[in-house]
């Protein structure tokens, strides 16, 4: 049996990069057209709605703690 985690993993990791790949073009196109950057309207929408963006943040945060703090025991196969 193979294990899938390192598959997983680089799958997760392609696609947050993609991701953000996408959006930093999205960033330039939007600058070039002189329209309002996604970072700019995310920010404004922050200044609105404060108490909305430091809960998204905390659970942010609380995810990444999650992954992060927990220790990995693979499973050993015997095979």
């Amino acid at each position: 049996m193979k294990d899938t985690y390192s598959l997983g993993m680089a799958i997760a990791i392609w696609s947050v990069f993609g991701l953000l790949g996408i959006i930093s073009v999205l960033e330039v196109y939007c600058d070039v057209r002189r329209w309002p950057t996604i970072s700019n309207r995310i920010a404004g929408w922050a200044r609105v709605n404060r108490w909305l963006s430091a809960a998204i943040v905390a659970a942010l945060f609380i995810l990444l703690a999650h992954f992060v703090l927990n220790p990995l025991h693979p499973t050993t196969c015997n095979c």
